[in-house]
């Protein structure tokens, strides 16, 4: 169900509750010795006792006001709308705050400068929760003035899933260039087309900022767009326009691109003059038994088209973990030829070449494997980390290690806390991996662990820093084999084993931070329409896929998106979303790996 637009706060133990009085001292205006001003001209009542103890901030003011005349000494709080004031004020005295859209950004302006940082976090808690295109101008300029980080990030990602029709929009004409060449930075930007970005960026250049011309940046901004994907008629209308016209630079590097496009033999050693960006190249690849034999094959697989065509043949793996780095597929560790295997075999999707890489530490099957990008200030580096599984011996692991594709070199992680076999790993922005349930050999585990990467760990190798692993909020239930992927800002944990049944119960887990839980927050939303085990979830550019499954058929697959039922209450994020079954790869009849990749 879609989110109300008002929300109540409250302490832990509300003055409320425990003393009414207060509050009716100050609905009738009782014993009043404090009046505070506001900018509207309007005023509120208080007193200063309750002011001084509720709000630490005030103490010295208040006490060096006289309150020896017969009228109330006067406070200011010059910026604050008397309605924030108010919610402010019942706050102070009674222990709950009822927040609501129109005036949550007044609310946390006016906590933030009585230094009450936990109504802060309460409302941005708030504007989180109810972040969606048609306030994201609001929550942006917001964000942007106050300098809130975690509502910054947050208008970022949902800027990058819809950027088609964000650059449609007011806000972003007038976004700043840092934030423009950032997001362009970014593969993850959800366009069809690259031209979409090349009409986006003329409509932004366009405008006439008054510090200086647009189309002075535009040198820059050419450099990251993938002009490979764009047709001479884009190209020819961008550089026509007036202002890029008369730009000497952008004449220049026009001149340079179109060289290095359309005489490929000229080129040389020369660097290519832009990004070769990987937007919108992404697809969804299955690994498993054919239907036609005994063979393993990777095929692409488009829910919407009617057909699949197998790629090539790979190695039969049972109970492996799989993971793409850019083009690449990596295969590891699992049962190979019915014996436990520390082997990892690279498949690159591109050019179908296949090459044995350095083998994991350990041999381990039925472990977790997940893509943590580390950002050191000049690259994004992407490593695959391996987490717990079952070895030769049939003993759970609690160890982990970590991949460097560059290096071609495994090195090992700090080892956590328990053993798990058949967990969940997740990679989340912020360089942070979650494993997530699993089975340590005496019970089903609902607990979930994470850590942080550094850029220093890949120098130093030794991860330090305090307590490596930490814990965070458990999922509702117990469960191992289960399913994971990171979406939209949070974790979609799906489906599982709990050592009597098939689950078909999905969880959508908020991260840990400073404005919402420490821990993080589970909520449950629809369940599957079927009942899965070792199976794998992939969230896409706008939906979530759940393939395969431990027992037949094992080659079905489901999708999460937004509802068609009209019954179904809009606004909700996932909650609002259900699942649908899809047509089945035509060439694999039993999913045993699945990756979304670049192709």
């Amino acid at each position: 169900m879609s989110l109300r637009n008002v929300q109540v706060f409250e302490d832990d133990a509300p003055l409320i509750r425990s003393c009414p009085q207060l509050n009716r001292f100050r609905l009738l205006q009782e014993h009043k010795d404090i009046m505070i001003t506001l900018k509207d001209g309007s005023f509120l009542y208080a007193h200063k006792v309750i002011l001084a103890a509720r709000i630490q901030s005030l103490r010295n003011t208040l006490n060096e006001l006289s309150l020896s005349t017969p009228t109330p000494a006067i406070i200011q709080w010059k910026d604050a709308s008397q309605t924030c004031a108010a919610m402010i004020l019942q706050y102070i005295y009674t222990g709950q705050l009822e927040v609501d859209v129109q005036n949550a950004t007044g609310v946390v302006t006016l906590a933030r400068h009585l230094q009450l940082p936990h109504i802060e976090k309460w409302v941005v808690s708030f504007l989180l929760d109810r972040l969606n295109e048609e306030n994201l101008t609001m929550a942006w300029n917001f964000c942007q003035s106050l300098n809130i980080e975690p509502l910054a990030t947050a208008c970022i990602e949902l800027i990058k899933e819809t950027f088609q029709s964000f650059a449609l929009s007011e806000l972003f004409i007038h976004l700043p260039a840092a934030n423009l060449l950032s997001l362009l930075r970014d593969d993850e930007l959800h366009v069809a087309e690259e031209e979409d970005i090349v009409e986006a960026i003329s409509r932004w250049i366009s405008v006439k900022n008054n510090v200086n011309r647009r189309s002075d940046l535009l040198p820059a901004i050419m450099k990251e767009i993938d002009w490979r994907r764009t047709k001479p008629q884009c190209r020819k209308r961008l550089f026509e326009s007036g202002d890029v016209a008369e730009n000497e630079e952008c004449i220049k590097r026009f001149y340079l691109l179109e060289q290095w496009i359309d005489r490929p033999l000229t080129r040389g050693v020369s660097e290519c003059p832009f990004r070769k960006s990987n937007r919108g190249r992404k697809r969804l690849f299955l690994i498993g038994q054919s239907r036609g034999g005994t063979e393993w094959l990777l095929q692409p697989y488009d829910a919407n088209s009617e057909t699949d065509v197998p790629l090539f043949h790979v190695k039969e793996r049972f109970s492996g973990a799989y993971a793409s780095v850019d083009g690449t597929l990596f295969a590891m560790g699992g049962f190979v030829r019915s014996m436990w295997s520390p082997g990892v075999h690279e498949i690159n999707l591109l050019n179908h070449r296949q090459r044995p890489r350095a083998s994991l530490t350990v041999p381990r099957s039925r472990h977790a494997a997940a893509v943590v990008r580390v950002n050191d200030g000049f690259k994004v580096n992407k490593w695959i980390a391996v987490c717990g599984g079952w070895n030769a011996e049939e003993n759970q692991l609690c160890s982990c290690e970590i991949f460097n594709p560059r290096q071609n070199e495994w090195r090992h992680l700090p080892d956590m806390s328990c053993r798990r076999e058949s967990p969940a790993a997740v990679a989340v922005p912020g360089s942070r991996l979650f494993v997530l349930g699993g089975y340590n050999g005496r019970s089903y585990l609902s607990s979930v662990v994470f850590c942080s990467l550094s850029s220093k760990w890949e120098v130093t190798g030794v991860a330090s820093g305090g307590e490596f692993w930490k814990t965070v909020a458990p999922m509702s239930a117990e469960r191992a084999c289960l399913a994971a992927t990171y979406f939209r800002g949070c974790i979609v944990a799906a489906g599982g084993w709990n050592g009597e049944e098939y689950l078909s119960l999905v969880e959508v887990f908020s991260l840990p931070d400073a404005y919402r839980t420490p821990e993080g927050q589970w909520t449950r939303i629809a369940c599957m329409q079927q009942s899965r085990r070792s199976f794998h979830l992939l969230a896409c550019a706008s939906a979530i896929f759940a393939l395969g499954n431990a027992k037949d058929p094992e080659d079905t697959v489901e999708e999460l998106a937004p509802s068609n039922d009209p019954s179904v209450a809009r606004g909700g994020g996932l909650a609002s979303w259900r699942w649908s079954l899809k047509r089945q790869p035509t060439a694999i009849k039993s999913i045993k790996g699945a990756v979304y990749a670049l192709f």
